[in-house]
């Protein structure tokens, strides 16, 4: 499916394990921002990802492009689709993991510690607002003097 519209870059870093598994990194602001396009995107919008120029991913196997956000459905789905990363579900579902992202985003402050500040969304049976065959996501608060 060809993207509705593709939107400015995010300061966002995303990268992909292939047995499965997506890592989100970000400063807040830039963590902030993603958190508000979930919610504000048109039903279906395209948003460029930055790639570091060491072009390094490790531990993980690459880089992911862009996100393509998709308001339908009803739980939200979290999948790489070539390089990109594709987030769908209803306004419900994105609302909350949108919440979940601004709440990391929000504790900046708090990012002093030898190991960032990091959330895990894992898929299991039951979850309140992901499907279960949603990749595992990882969203890291990158501190302020990180590139």
């Amino acid at each position: 499916m060809i993207p509705s519209v593709e939107r400015d870059r995010l300061a966002v870093v995303a990268r992909y394990d292939s047995r499965g598994g997506i890592e989100i990194e970000g400063a807040s602001g830039d963590l902030q921002r993603l958190s508000d396009i979930l919610v504000s995107a048109d039903l279906e919008s395209v948003f460029r990802l930055t790639i570091p120029e060491s072009g390094d991913a490790a531990p993980y196997d690459g880089f992911l492009s862009s996100i393509c956000v998709l308001k339908r459905g009803e739980k939200a789905r979290i999948a790489r689709r070539g390089d990109s990363i594709r987030v769908e579900g209803s306004e419900a579902a994105l609302g909350l993991l949108s919440q979940s992202i601004k709440f990391l985003a929000d504790k900046a402050d708090d990012a002093a510690g030898p190991v960032p500040l990091h959330m895990h969304e894992e898929p299991y049976d039951g979850h309140p607002y992901m499907e279960l065959d949603s990749e595992p996501l990882i969203v890291a608060l990158r501190r302020q003097n990180e590139g």
